[in-house]
């Protein structure tokens, strides 16, 4: 497996510093200098090479481990730390000063990709998926239980800085918008003609009840669209 490298661009994403309102100090120790860090990135495909994108709506809480996994890190080092621990996280793994905690939300999206679409190993998930986020920063609540106006604010200005620039970067062959915030956001975009892009609708991975079989189904229809496109 080889070692995992942010690409250039995300120095760029982890130094960001736009007044977006309802963004959350990603720091759980306060007293840290705030930090906009976006978690919840990484890939070990090349640009061009992703089959898919997941699109998920934003990072979760931070864990505790990060305030010193990221401690003195800044620009590229920074970049790689974050890339690096969103690997761990949904790999279940744990590497030197990384304590990867457990994310029911990554588990349960890991494995309808190994399972549903690629029907491969949850370690080869990641050389065929770039797993990313709409918005980069976390916010005090659910990002969900915000109104769609406020959700529609945050989106529309973290897409224009980061998520429609990455996409132009993997140039994936299918992407995949998970939840009614991600759907939101890139339909509100395509009425705008900002993005061009077809993508997929899921329900999210931390959604329950009726949605777990819903949501199976709908990854398992993304599943076969990408063995027709990719099978000789």
């Amino acid at each position: 497996m080889k070692p995992v490298r942010a690409p250039p661009y995300y120095g760029e994403v982890v130094s960001c510093a736009a007044a977006c309102p309802e963004v959350w100090n990603s720091n759980v120790n306060a007293a840290l200098p705030r930090r906009w860090l976006p978690r919840g990135t990484t890939t070990r495909c090349e640009p061009g090479q992703a089959t898919l994108m997941v699109i998920l709506s934003n990072p979760g809480e931070a864990q505790q481990i990060e305030d010193e996994h990221y401690a003195g890190r800044v620009g590229s080092d920074l970049a790689d730390a974050a890339w690096t621990f969103s690997e761990a996280v949904l790999e279940r793994r744990v590497a030197p000063r990384m304590g990867a905690g457990r994310s029911p939300t990554h588990d349960t999206l890991m494995k309808h990709l190994a399972a549903d679409v690629f029907g491969c190993g949850l370690n080869e998930v990641l050389d065929r998926t770039l797993i990313t986020n709409a918005v980069r920063c976390s916010t005090p609540q659910n990002f969900g239980e915000y109104s769609s106006e406020t959700r529609s604010r945050i989106g529309r200005e973290c897409a224009r800085r980061h998520l429609i620039p990455e996409v132009e970067y993997w140039q994936p062959r299918f992407i995949v918008a998970c939840g009614v915030p991600v759907r939101e956001l890139l339909w509100d975009l395509r009425q705008q003609g900002t993005v061009v892009f077809r993508f997929f609708e899921t329900h999210h991975p931390s959604a329950l009840g009726q949605f777990i079989g819903k949501r199976k189904k709908q990854f398992a229809a993304i599943g076969e669209e990408v063995r027709r496109a990719t099978t000789p």
